[in-house]
């Protein structure tokens, strides 16, 4: 049965909430998203939703297989047929996209919307990564390490540190 992806505004973010199916553990859910997200005409009822999202995320984050998405609202063009007549119309700042559900990724992609919308707590985030960085440089080090693992780009270690910061102070 193919599900409605769903468009929710709050506070400048857009929601983009993929559904997934009901009595499945989180692992196999995780896999039937990026498994839905390959073939979106198949498995939802508004595909080029879902493949706007792909396409706009993909020229701000790089191809990832993650299970959630973020980007700025500048990211988008006009051949994103779904997100940029959103835009348009309701003017928001940030876009995440999700799995219904996933609450620890919601909270992992507000982090983010936060981070970019939010400018002084963009401050004191940039500010705990310098303390980190000169303080305690081993820690520092595990926590680059950690997201280098991640696949992710320098660039974006910062607002990837303060997105994973509740787990990533758990584990180094």
């Amino acid at each position: 049965m193919k599900g409605l992806i769903v468009c929710q505004l709050y506070d400048h973010v857009l929601h983009v909430i993929f559904p997934v199916s009901n009595g499945t553990t989180w692992s196999k859910r995780h896999s039937q998203f990026l498994s839905d997200q390959r073939k979106p005409e198949k498995n939802y009822l508004n595909p080029e939703l879902c493949k706007d999202v792909l396409r706009a995320s993909s020229r701000y984050e790089g191809e990832n297989q993650f299970v959630g998405f973020n980007m700025p609202s500048y990211i988008l063009r006009k051949e994103d047929t779904i997100l940029f007549p959103l835009l348009k119309r309701y003017h928001f700042k940030y876009i995440i996209a999700y799995m219904e559900g996933d609450q620890s990724t919601i909270e992992h992609e507000m982090r983010h919307a936060r981070y970019y919308i939010d400018k002084s707590y963009r401050k004191k985030v940039k500010r705990s990564w310098s303390k980190i960085r000169k303080s305690s440089p081993s820690k520092y080090k595990k926590i680059v390490n950690t997201l280098t693992q991640k696949s992710y780009d320098p660039k974006v270690f910062i607002d990837e540190f303060q997105a994973y910061y509740p787990e990533l102070i758990e584990n180094v």
